[in-house]
């Protein structure tokens, strides 16, 4: 068996190429030995193969390939490198580019001033005596678009504003790119509120962005901008804008009275209004009246006392009402002032009460209305307040307030829970009883009644009451401590409003200005956003959405949205 196998292996041997023969026998005989002989044919061998890389447009290449040359079976065989293109560097340690095998040598590109496109090139590395002398190491090199990142500053655009004529100034949108380079970029919105500079332009470049607040009401409004760019990475780049109106919006009264106190107003429709104050000082007390035809965007001076002037000389005004076009404006000393053309031009007429406090004025209709002062005084006028005759109101004490729904049905309210009612036109005037305090006794400052059942009181802690009976009875819907109630207003038996004061020891966050809505009859009020913290002590609306409330340092509040955010 033994001399079989041997004979079946110099058979296999035998069928071996002559040339792998002689290789094969040279090593057995040469024991492993990797110097080559003049029959073994020496190939050049280099990693890696082949190289390929990217950079973008106008940036230098920082990557470097370090490749490596040796032969198979290995020699010490001198070796060079060279390429064609300029993009291409190439060199090794000694910065030549000769070498000898198992050395290495850099690769590396030279593309800043490369257009986009694809480059190749070739490595070629020649040895004398080899076998697949000249060596080829295929390289490809592709220029991308350069595509920065789109930079863009602030991320969010905010603006605000007291009223709708109070517009907010421009702000700035800055767009670039990382690099600062010049690319082209596109601005795109949905709302009509906001309005551009420019919708498109190149970076570096400044996005000027402008509220126009005669497109929205007042609340919070939100848009956002979208800008674009197909050459910028990172694209498209958002930046909302917010714009706030709050929902009680400022009007200016005219500068010379911003110091002033503003204590009543009239609206005869949603354009048309009186408000009155006055001007104090050390010596005098001046009353003034200011009014507007475009429902309070502009405010203007309609009349002002002299000091030594007749009728209002040193003398404060408390109260305005109006029918129609007819206007009446209360002296809180012995006077009237009347108007039949909604305030262009006036009479004063004396009330021959130079020694009593005049607190309020209500007409029913353009002839038939009422005064109400201190110590009980109540006055009616049967010919739209030319003559006034007193009538025996049963109370001594103070009236603040008093309201009438028709010719006959009224009540007036006061200090020391006064509380008064007639039914005849004031021939007879009887006292009522109020609601039930945790603080009296009750001072009542605002009376509100949408017909001869369903009323409404206001008063200090926080009153606020209702009754359906006229009178005869009251349900406290609102008292809590530190807030004030000036008036109340009510559109119908379900919506109405509620102004006065807080001074902040229940709300420490919320005080000032208070304005309180109701959208249940009173069975539960909820607190409006007033944009002041100045004292508010009147409240009228000429439709669902409209209305005014006035208030100390001629502070005028307007909404078009029922008061709600």
């Amino acid at each position: 068996m033994h001399q079989k196998r041997s004979k079946l292996g110099l058979t296999a041997l035998c069928l071996i190429a002559p040339s792998m023969l002689l290789t094969a026998l040279f090593m057995v005989g040469c024991g492993g030995d990797d110097e080559p002989t003049s029959s073994s044919p020496t190939n050049l061998i280099a990693w890696p193969a082949e190289i390929a890389d990217t950079s973008v447009q106008g940036y230098s290449n920082l990557d470097h390939f370090l490749v490596k040359v040796d032969c198979e079976p290995h020699a010490n065989m001198d070796f060079s490198f060279r390429c064609s293109e300029s993009w291409l560097q190439l060199s090794n340690a000694a910065g030549s580019e000769i070498g000898t095998t198992r050395d290495s040598f850099a690769v590396s590109f030279d593309v800043p001033n490369l257009p986009v496109g694809t480059y190749e090139d070739r490595i070629v590395i020649t040895a004398s005596g080899v076998g697949n002398s000249p060596y080829n190491i295929p390289v490809t090199y592709t220029v991308l678009p350069r595509q920065p990142n789109m930079m863009v500053e602030p991320s969010h655009l905010y603006f605000s504003a007291t009223s709708l004529t109070d517009t907010p100034g421009p702000d700035t949108v800055i767009i670039k790119s990382e690099d600062w380079g010049n690319w082209d970029y596109d601005v795109d919105m949905s709302s009509n509120w906001l309005n551009l500079a420019n919708f498109s332009g190149t970076t570096p470049d400044t996005v000027v962005v402008t509220v126009d607040l005669s497109m929205v009401t007042s609340g919070s409004h939100v848009d956002t901008l979208v800008l674009s760019s197909s050459e910028m990475l990172e694209s498209p780049r958002q930046v909302p804008c917010s714009l706030y109106i709050p929902p009680w919006m400022k009007q200016i009264a005219p500068s010379k009275y911003n110091s002033s106190n503003l204590v009543d107003m009239v609206f005869m429709d949603d354009q048309n209004g009186l408000a009155i104050g006055n001007v104090s000082s050390a010596s005098y007390d001046l009353g003034f009246i200011i009014g507007t035809t475009d429902g309070g965007d502009t405010w203007n001076e309609i009349y002002e006392a002299q000091t030594g002037g007749p009728g209002m000389s040193d003398s404060m005004i408390s109260a305005i009402d109006a029918v129609g076009s007819d206007v009446w404006v209360l002296g809180q000393n012995y006077f009237v002032m009347r108007s039949s053309n909604m305030g262009d031009t006036w009479e004063i007429i004396s009330t021959n009460r130079a020694n009593d406090t005049l607190t309020d004025i209500c007409f029913a209709n353009s002839t038939t209305g009422w005064i109400v002062g201190y110590r009980g005084l109540i006055l009616k006028s049967t010919d739209g307040g030319e003559t006034w005759q007193e009538q025996t109101s049963g109370t001594e004490e103070n009236l603040m307030a008093v309201h009438f729904v028709d010719e006959s049905n009224g009540w007036a309210v006061g200090m020391e829970d006064a509380m008064v009612r007639t039914t005849d036109g004031g021939t007879n005037w009887e006292p009522m009883t109020g609601p039930t305090t945790s603080y009296p006794p009750n001072e009542y400052y605002g009376v509100y009644f949408l017909d001869n059942m369903t009323g409404w009181i206001v008063g200090k802690i926080s009153l606020i009451a209702h009754t359906v009976d006229g009178g005869d009875t009251w349900t406290l819907q609102e008292s809590r401590p530190f807030q004030r109630f000036n008036d109340v207003f009510f559109l119908d038996a379900m919506r109405g409003w509620a102004v006065g004061f807080n001074w902040g020891f229940e709300d420490p966050d919320e005080p000032g200005g208070v304005v309180m809505i109701t959208e249940d009859g009173g069975a539960t009020w909820t607190r409006q956003v007033s944009g002041t913290i100045n004292e508010l002590v009147k409240v009228q609306f000429t439709s669902d959405m409209v209305g005014w409330t006035v208030g100390n340092f001629a502070t005028i509040r307007n909404t078009t949205s029922g008061g709600d955010e």
